[in-house]
């Protein structure tokens, strides 16, 4: 009506689901890996694509954020997100029954209620920005703060009995144990970065031997690989090649 022209290419949700079948046949329980959906598409999209201009078009998500988590994570976290959201419309339903007599905090629930519900449907409907995914998972928290006198509570105390002791302790032991690895890997990933931008600024200075760009690019491989640092030292063989030519 107004005369915006706004064009933009998915897959169709159909195709999504078509191409989550196929990834979970061969990994079911966790799927084919965080933030690998192209890698899924190249592989199972359908044949009729190569018949189109978006034949050589790469897409990193399906027809929404959560569609594509079907074959990103597999059946356990098909079954994470299920519990996520019936848990939010449950308690949802139970605080728009019971709400409370107040204006403000009425006005809170429904407010952060409504707004959950919007950001959630968008997500599932649409790849939205890691701005839109974030405002969803603050909003359901505050959602669930403003509900906190009407959802029932429970408490859990790790200082009972022997069993919750050594439980406690298991569990402390596991999270630090996550926790380091977790700080070990971001270690990794910082330094291998930082090898791979010193030898991206050093590839452009004329004066820099190509023996040293390799160097510091085979460094970065050692701490952590990833397919854009072999890119460039497959660049950088090629360049060589063509000198000894």
């Amino acid at each position: 009506f107004f005369g915006i022209n706004n064009s933009e290419i998915r897959p169709t949700f159909s195709t999504t689901i078509n191409i989550s079948k196929a990834v979970l046949s061969q990994g079911t329980l966790f799927g084919s890996g965080p933030n690998t959906f192209s890698r899924d598409w190249l592989i199972h999209r359908p044949a009729e694509i190569n018949a189109t201009p978006f034949w050589g078009t790469n897409f990193s998500f399906g027809s929404g954020f959560i569609p594509t988590q079907i074959a990103s994570t597999g059946l356990v976290g098909i079954v994470a997100w299920l519990a996520l959201l019936t848990l939010l419309a449950w308690v949802g339903i139970r605080a728009l029954v019971n709400l409370p007599e107040g204006r403000g905090p009425r006005f809170a629930i429904v407010s952060a209620f409504t707004a959950v519900i919007y950001l959630w449907t968008a997500s599932f409907l649409y790849a939205p920005s890691l701005v839109v995914l974030a405002l969803a998972f603050a909003f359901t928290g505050l959602f669930i703060a403003s509900a906190r006198g009407i959802i029932p509570l429970g408490q859990f105390s790790f200082s009972g009995d022997a069993a919750r002791k050594v439980a406690s302790k298991l569990f402390i032991g596991a999270a630090a144990v996550g926790l380091a690895v977790v700080g070990y890997s971001s270690l990794t990933k910082t330094v291998s970065i930082f090898y791979f931008q010193r030898a991206s600024i050093l590839s452009n200075t004329p004066s820099t031997s190509i023996n040293t760009v390799e160097a510091l690019i085979s460094r970065a491989i050692q701490f952590s690989p990833s397919d854009s640092y072999y890119t460039a030292l497959s660049r950088i063989y090629f360049a060589k090649a063509q000198q000894a030519a």
